[in-house]
């Protein structure tokens, strides 16, 4: 009788533990993000936010603006942390640096994202 009392308890305590596993691995899978709104947004003014919005990843586009022609290369999609739908992307201009920068679609409409600086005095030396 003592042996089905043991049997017993270590078939609940297994179960237990199987439960608590299936439970964890479950939180572990990867989850896909929400479709983005794109649509629902109104189409940037900027010129420069407008090809980011629109433009097709990896393909240059030539974009007019104030200060002279520009070229816009749509360089990654992703998901931010915050659920919005953002593009990296690459800002060239004849004669200066390739700058890379970011924009998300925030309820608005699309954004540039404030590039992060970090100063470090002494370095470079």
């Amino acid at each position: 009788m003592g042996q089905k009392r043991q049997r017993k308890n270590g078939n609940r305590r297994r179960l237990g533990l199987a439960a608590i596993a299936a439970a964890a691995l479950t939180a572990c899978v990867p989850q896909q993000p929400a479709a983005p709104a794109a649509a629902a947004a109104p189409p940037p003014s900027d010129p420069i936010l407008q090809a980011v919005a629109t433009g097709a990843p990896g393909a240059p586009l030539s974009v007019a603006t104030p200060t002279g022609a520009v070229t816009v290369t749509i360089t990654s999609d992703y998901i931010s942390a915050a659920g919005q739908e953002c593009r990296s992307y690459a800002l060239s201009a004849p004669g200066a640096l390739t700058q890379s920068r970011l924009a998300c679609n925030q309820p608005g409409g699309w954004r540039a994202v404030p590039p992060l600086t970090q100063t470090n005095p002494g370095y470079p030396p």
